[in-house]
């Protein structure tokens, strides 16, 4: 089941999860509370799967000036990997972009792992949702 949560919830998931996760304790130091972020998780009667983590209505950086909305994270435990729930939250993102009336995202740079596997997912999720630019940071 895909959640939308917010900063504090994530903040009380952090603690209980961090072990499971290898970059979920970094969220913490990349919180900025002048931001605003939404996250997205996968989670079933074992726990928490998979997050995603979205600025939106941020300030624009200096390479990406026009770009507000920045996905910045999505992590899947590895035993849960290759299931469809990095799709699930990808695509809950957009959705959540396309009815908050959100035309653009700004995809943060890939590990190794995440330019193999999960930008040609974003890049194949991104065609359904024609309205929204999908800017990749290279």
């Amino acid at each position: 089941m895909i959640k939308k949560r917010t900063q504090n919830d994530m903040l009380c998931l952090l603690e209980k999860y961090e072990k499971d996760f290898q970059f979920l304790s970094d969220i913490s130091i990349l919180m900025n509370f002048n931001s605003e972020f939404v996250f997205f998780t996968h989670e079933d009667e074992s726990g928490l799967n998979g997050i995603l983590k979205m600025k939106i209505n941020g300030n624009g950086s200096y390479h990406f000036p026009d770009f507000f909305n920045w996905l910045s994270f999505v992590e899947v435990k590895p035993e849960k990997q290759n299931c469809g729930i990095a799709r699930k939250l990808v695509e809950s993102a957009y959705e959540f972009l396309s009815k908050t009336d959100q035309d653009h995202i700004l995809i943060s740079e890939f590990t190794k792992e995440g330019k193999k596997k999960l930008k040609p997912l974003i890049q194949e999720i991104s065609q359904k949702y024609p309205g929204i630019r999908t800017k990749f940071k290279t």
